[in-house]
């Protein structure tokens, strides 16, 4: 678990003392006293009913063996000092419901004793003799007794009784599955198990209801559509339970993709550590279709100079690409991660070397494995930039002690990162690397019209640019082809859209203002019935000028002086 500098706690314990921020009410919580998490979290852009949309990618790191960490602290506070779920009503603090003393990440007290504190949380005597005063407290006696005895926490003190509370929680969603679905917890994926101990967490499932019945039956897909219910009670955390469930069931529906790997070879990697990482790349090109049509590979090795032996065009055959790994022996030397970025974008994507155009599909995807800083932060950073601008998708898998910063500047986003801690861990994030890189989506350009050869039930996915309105994606010879799109999730399919056409019809995308900044959409294109090759084009939604027009979006200005003028006669 990562920590944060002791200069940087001491000073949120200093300000949260000194405003007196631990005994104010403000806003949501009747202290708003929180620390910066262990994680660094993905980003998300907000959807049309105002949920963050973080998690569309599925999760990334398996943090820890059971189930992740890193998503229960993205929903829950994260707080150094007791505080009290309130809300401010006639200018006075009133607690949500019977709300107790809350510590760490939404650690419940109310119900807690100091010999339940140690036997189910873990934590020290010394630690629960201190909480205890606060235990068994709800409502405005526990707000009271803030007021007068402010409690704060070491960050330590925060972590561990927050990761007691997830261990515990864990255990009682094993025991509920167990008793009422008849198998083991464990049985289950480490998405779907992240899912339902999130739900236990919050209290927000219980058995027999329908969620249970839909997690009993393992109905998955019916649990995804029963949590995007726009009715539901806290729908954005639903939203995102939903969303890694579906990108967890997502198989690799696109294997048409040009994937390059950069591997540091680096005198800081030990000997069984270099091996570890032969067989990272060993395990995910095994049972991989590669060929012209298929998934093609490209290996470029570094440490002071950059080495490519393997071209997208050199191996049609697993047997080939596994024997050439196994024979690879390690460089050594400095860490010249800039070199290598340059090369491969220079050398290894072009059609000379069996690279494929994107624009009919194919994903552009390089993964760097490194185990520590670059030579050059600065131009490695430089380097990376000019990558991505030029339509690929970057994976940066960082082990050990590599600064995370420069692991955001090579991928560009949170959600392309990946930290195991050592090569051995590696294995952990394997199944998640290869299934987010094989739904990387090809580019599409708007007003071009793109020839698209489908199988039954692949998928196509794509990315492109647009204006302010949104897109609409047409297709020729596509009626048996059905359209899948979003603002959030790079690879949308049939259990995670935003948007999506009736079979042989256009897709219709507007663009929301809430969806903030974002000029990106992504869209997928599937047979539903044979293979068939489809003409696919791309165009900018207009503003509506006349209410007949379904190939826009919004209203200009003359046609709603047009509706005014009906609704005067109307009502004349």
């Amino acid at each position: 678990m990562k920590t944060i500098p002791l200069l940087v706690y001491s000073i949120i314990v200093y300000a949260c003392l000194a405003t007196n921020q631990c005994i104010k009410c403000k806003g949501k919580y009747f202290v708003n006293c929180v620390e910066s998490s262990p994680y660094v979290y993905p980003t998300g852009q907000k959807d049309s009913a105002g949920c963050v949309r973080s998690w569309a990618g599925g999760l990334r790191n398996q943090d820890l063996p059971l189930f992740s960490y890193e998503f229960l602290f993205y929903h829950e506070s994260f707080c150094l000092c007791g505080y009290v779920p309130a809300e401010t009503k006639n200018d006075k603090c009133k607690p949500i419901d019977s709300s107790s003393t809350t510590v760490g990440a939404g650690v419940d007290l109310g119900k807690m004793t100091t010999s339940t504190l140690i036997s189910n949380y873990g934590v020290s005597q010394a630690f629960a003799q201190q909480l205890s005063p606060y235990c068994g407290l709800s409502g405005d006696k526990a707000i009271e007794y803030l007021q007068d005895y402010p409690l704060t926490l070491t960050y330590q003190q925060a972590l561990n009784i927050s990761e007691g509370a997830f261990i515990y929680k864990y255990n009682i969603a094993a025991g509920l599955i167990k008793k009422y679905c008849n198998y083991n917890f464990s049985d289950l994926t480490y998405a779907q198990r992240t899912a339902i101990v999130s739900m236990v967490y919050q209290g927000a499932l219980t058995f027999k209801t329908t969620a249970s019945d839909y997690i009993c039956k393992k109905d998955w897909k019916s649990l995804v559509n029963y949590l995007r219910n726009p009715s539901i009670s806290y729908k954005c955390r639903r939203r995102d339970e939903s969303d890694i469930i579906a990108a967890d069931l997502q198989n690799c529906t696109n294997p048409y993709s040009d994937i390059s790997f950069i591997v540091d070879e680096s005198s800081s990697i030990s000997g069984p550590d270099y091996s570890l990482a032969k067989s990272f790349l060993q395990e995910f090109v095994s049972n991989t279709s590669i060929g012209l049509q298929e998934t093609q590979f490209a290996i470029v090795r570094f440490s002071t100079l950059v080495e490519c032996q393997v071209y997208f065009n050199t191996y049609n055959l697993n047997s080939q690409l596994i024997n050439y790994i196994n024979s690879m022996s390690q460089l050594q030397g400095s860490t010249n991660t800039a070199s290598a970025i340059n090369f491969t974008l220079s050398n290894v994507f072009k059609n000379t070397t069996g690279a494929r155009n994107p624009s009919l599909g194919y994903g552009r995807i390089v993964i760097v494995i490194t185990d520590g800083n670059s030579n050059n932060p600065s131009n490695t950073a430089s380097a990376a930039l000019e990558m991505r601008n030029a339509g690929i998708t970057v994976y940066a898998i960082g082990v050990g002690a590599i600064t995370y910063s420069e692991l955001l500047n090579i991928a560009g986003t949170p959600n392309n990162v990946f930290t195991p801690d050592t090569y051995q861990d590696l294995v952990n994030i394997l199944a998640t690397v290869k299934k987010t890189a094989c739904s990387t989506p090809g580019q599409s350009s708007v007003n071009i019209e793109t020839k698209v050869n489908l199988v039954e039930k692949q998928y196509k996915f794509f990315m492109t640019n647009f204006d302010d309105n949104g897109i609409k994606v047409s297709m020729e010879n596509g009626d048996k082809v059905q359209l899948y799109g979003s603002y959030f999730a790079t690879a949308p399919y049939e259990l995670q859209y935003d948007f999506k056409s009736s079979v042989g019809e256009s897709l219709y995308m507007p663009f929301y203002d809430l969806l903030n900044d974002t000029k990106i959409a992504y869209f997928s294109a599937v047979s539903v019935s044979g293979e068939h090759t489809i003409n696919l084009k791309v165009t900018n939604l207009k503003v509506c000028q006349d209410a007949l027009d379904k190939d826009c979006f919004g209203f200009s200005s003359t046609i709603i002086l047009k509706l005014w003028a009906i609704l005067a006669l109307l009502v004349v």
